[in-house]
Order: structure tokens, then C-alpha cells, then sequence
């Protein structure tokens, strides 16, 4: 559904008008690529291959460290990683 959702994120981003809706849909797009990264993690730990799920897990912490100037408005980098971390290792 992410996935799906994703040319109408990338269009809207694309023609926001002001500053605040390009905003908002720039962290939708964030979030989406989150949530996609995420369910690889999760399928690859429901399917018993814990080193690809920690792989990527790694992968996605990188990603939400490297965006962290953008994501730190609206979302705690640093409580994410700790406590979803927790639950992955």
C-alpha cells in the first residue's frame, strides 16, 4: 500500500505550493520509505533469517541517522533506534 501511495507523494511534493505543505509531504516521503524499510526487516525476522533482518535493520538505522536534520521536528531518531533496536537484536 506504501509503495502504491508513493507517485501521489512524490506529485504532490513536486507541486506544493507554499513551503508548509512541501513540508509535509516531504515527511510523508520519509515516512514511507521508513515503513517500506521496516516491513524488510520484519519479513526477513518472520521468516527466521535474523542476520538479513539485522543487515537490514542496520541499513535503515543509516538511513533515519543521515536524515535525522530533517526527521528531528517530527521524529525522535534516537528513541526510535533504542527502543525498535531493543526488539530487533
Amino acid at each position: 500500500m506504501v509503495r502504491a501511495f508513493q507517485p501521489l507523494i512524490e506529485r504532490n511534493l513536486a507541486a506544493a505550493s507554499d513551503a508548509c505543505r512541501a513540508a509535509s509531504w516531504r515527511y510523508l516521503q520519509l515516512h514511507a520509505d521508513l515503513c517500506i524499510r521496516f516491513a524488510g526487516v520484519l519479513e526477513a525476522r518472520a521468516r527466521g533469517e535474523k542476520e538479513r533482518s539485522l543487515a537490514l535493520w542496520q541499513e535503515l538505522v543509516g538511513m533515519v541517522q543521515r536524515q535525522e536534520m530533517a526527521l528531528q521536528p517530527v521524529f525522535d531518531v534516537f528513541e526510535f533506534i533504542e527502543t525498535i533496536g531493543r526488539k530487533i537484536s
